[in-house]
């Protein structure tokens, strides 16, 4: 325990009172670590940072510390992403801003002698967010182009289809499970904490650090390329079922073994921490404390109450235009490349009234809600059961942006998706835009409500062209949603 009584003291009032005012945060963020396994480490971040922190306790037994009101900047930034990210309903937007939150309001009161030697333990706090499902459509690709490359190089006849490879007698689906993003958030926790206590180098930490985010992703490859091997030589008895996830983790743990054997060879020795303190710091009260503890509240305080006005009040009631869109389309249901924005408050489909096989698709969200929000990882554009995608790319026009997608499933049926998100106030196809609009829409209280637009064609040589036409047509309704 430290010595100094008035610093623990305060400290741990500032811990109380973080628990307290961000508790629906951190108790969200711990649901995503119960429910997925992808984020199941989570769960020992804040024990490995409170080991860290108790390692150095004699170091800050010794610290004297003195408030740094410059800090009250980053607060007042992070309590503004905190509420921005709640009006517009962006949970791990909040989670961040919650977990940065404590480190920086620690800094203020205690000052640089603190951060200075728990600056890595107050960072580590970073690998509790749930971040990182958003790469998994890249990793998706990437572990495909491995295999395939792989599987070419062995000479095995493969054919490339999105997502689906197939060779003689087995047709294969890279699907999320096989994006290998729980090993890479795993490999990149424990590369870094790996890095910090057996390097002192800088360079070498770094260099170490690099290696654990590209490991995972060329070793994803291989388990991938490994599995259809096996699964081809087996004439598909093996490695097609449950098996080939055991076989992956055993894989990946294997991978992880070398990894870290490899940079035990480069291990710098470190100094130990001190086993005692050389003297007792202080820490006097001043009118910069005492500063420091009115920017804290205040940045909490202000904020909590925005938020509760802005919840106070009302929740329109729109509807779709369903006559403006009968000109153009007829009502019925679509084709099984269904998309599913789930809790929407209004929604349309149908088809198109000129000859054309366009379908129309979509999703009218009066305001942004937990579990309700227009811009949200869960919805999807098509039933990735059966579809799968082949390209996707982003087009800006004079309208706004749109995405170009093209989708094609087993069967070897192609069809092009236009998708754009459109609110009163822009257009665009960038879900990271959409959802700055709409915080901004909120925060001014002029009303967040907004649609997910999905238009699709059986793919042919003028399917863009009459998709991007169709666009332009709803696009020029006046009253989309009233």
């Amino acid at each position: 325990m430290l010595k100094n009584r008035r610093a623990l003291i305060i400290a741990s009032v500032l811990t109380l009172v973080w628990l307290l005012v961000f508790y629906q945060d951190l108790m969200s963020m711990a649901a995503v670590w119960q429910r997925s396994e992808t984020f199941a480490h989570g769960y020992i971040i804040y024990p490995i940072a409170a080991w860290l922190i108790w390692r150095r306790r004699f170091l800050l037994q010794e610290a004297n510390f003195q408030a740094a009101p410059i800090i009250a900047l980053p607060i007042i930034g992070c309590s503004a992403l905190w509420l921005a990210a709640n009006v517009a309903s962006v949970q791990v937007a909040a989670q961040l801003a919650a977990v940065v939150w404590l480190p920086l309001t620690l800094w203020l009161v205690f000052g640089h002698s603190f951060i200075r030697i728990c600056w890595f333990p107050c960072c580590y706090l970073l690998f509790a967010v749930p971040l990182g499902e958003e790469l998994i459509p890249q990793l998706q690709i990437i572990t495909a182009d491995i295999t395939v490359y792989l599987l070419a190089l062995s000479q095995i006849p493969v054919f490339r289809e999105g997502l689906y490879i197939s060779v003689p007698g087995g047709l294969f689906e890279v699907a999320v499970a096989c994006s290998g993003i729980r090993y890479l958030i795993s490999s990149i926790a424990l590369g870094t904490l790996f890095a910090h206590l057996q390097f002192v180098s800088p360079l070498r930490q770094l260099g170490f650090v690099i290696l654990a985010v590209l490991v995972p992703i060329v070793a994803n490859g291989i388990r991938a390329y490994l599995i259809v091997l096996l699964a081809y030589l087996s004439d598909m008895s093996l490695a097609t079922g449950v098996d080939h996830i055991i076989y992956g983790w055993f894989f990946f743990g294997v991978v992880m073994f070398i990894l870290f054997w490899i940079g035990s060879f480069w291990r710098q020795h470190q100094a130990d921490p001190p086993t005692k303190a050389r003297s007792t710091g202080n820490y006097q009260l001043d009118t910069s404390q005492y500063r420091g503890f009115a920017i804290v509240v205040l940045s909490v305080l202000l904020p909590l109450l925005y938020l509760s006005y802005l919840k106070s009040m009302p929740t329109p009631s729109y509807q779709l235009n369903n006559a403006a869109l009968g000109r153009s389309f007829s009502a019925g249901e679509l084709t099984d490349w269904q998309p599913n924005f789930a809790n929407a408050d209004d929604y349309y489909q149908g088809f198109s009234n000129n000859g054309q096989a366009t379908e129309l698709y979509i999703s009218l969200f009066n305001t942004s809600r937990q579990n309700r929000e227009l811009v949200n990882f869960n919805h999807k554009l098509f039933d990735d059961e059966i579809w799968t995608p082949e390209s996707s790319r982003t087009v800006d026009d004079e309208l706004g942006s749109y995405r170009v997608i093209q989708i094609t499933r087993i069967d070897s049926q192609k069809m092009d998706l236009l998708f754009w998100y459109q609110l009163e106030t822009i257009t665009s196809a960038s879900q990271s835009r959409i959802k700055l609009q709409q915080a901004l829409d909120t925060l001014l209280a002029s009303g967040d409500s907004g649609a997910a637009i999905v238009l699709a064609a059986p793919r042919s040589a003028t399917s863009i062209a009459e998709l991007k036409q169709q666009r332009r047509d709803i696009l020029a309704i006046e009253n989309l949603w009233q």
